[in-house]
């Protein structure tokens, strides 16, 4: 993100966090996020959390509302926008103890009016260590739906994108030496 160090990141996920809790309807998801709430405040709270929220403010992240004698920090649209594409940076592919012998396959095809989503989005890809099969075909080897969605979602452009498992690829053997499967 542009600008914004690891703290600030933090803050604005925290932020988003309690949104979410706010919407959130399922107790074991309103759970989950409560945790790492609290985890990561603990760790920034240490860290001069003021001056974090005084730069959101300056750059639009954040505005603070008033409430009774508080002032309580708020995400902008601009914000909830950083702090769910700092969410997008943390996603990561999780690894198995054993392989299910399962490929999964990413297919897009992007309108070049859309290049730059486009070109993030294959970035997004490679840092999550898919394999370019081509320019617009991705494989993984271990189970990454919840994750393609996440950024589909993002990118808004889930008519443009495509998620398959495949059990057989004809180059399997360089796949395999990619992931470490050997």
């Amino acid at each position: 993100m542009s600008g914004l160090g690891k703290n600030q990141q933090k803050m604005l996920l925290l932020l988003l966090g309690g949104l979410t809790l706010a919407i959130n309807t399922s107790p074991s998801g309103s759970h989950k996020i409560i945790r790492a709430v609290v985890k990561d405040w603990k760790r920034i709270n240490r860290l001069r959390p003021e001056r974090s929220l005084k730069t959101l403010e300056e750059n639009k992240y954040i505005i603070f509302k008033k409430k009774g004698q508080i002032f309580f920090p708020m995400l902008t649209a601009k914000g909830r926008r950083q702090a769910f594409l700092a969410g997008l940076q943390e996603l990561s592919i999780p690894t198995p103890p054993v392989w299910d012998k399962r490929w999964r396959v990413v297919l897009f095809d992007i309108p070049e009016e859309e290049r730059k989503i486009r070109n993030v989005l294959r970035q997004h890809l490679k840092r999550m260590h898919f394999f370019s099969l081509q320019e617009s075909v991705f494989v993984h080897a271990y189970d990454c739906e919840k994750e393609i969605r996440r950024l589909s979602e993002y990118f808004g452009n889930g008519k443009y994108i495509r998620f398959m498992e495949a059990n057989w690829i004809d180059n399997e053997t360089e796949l395999k030496i990619h992931f470490k499967l050997h």
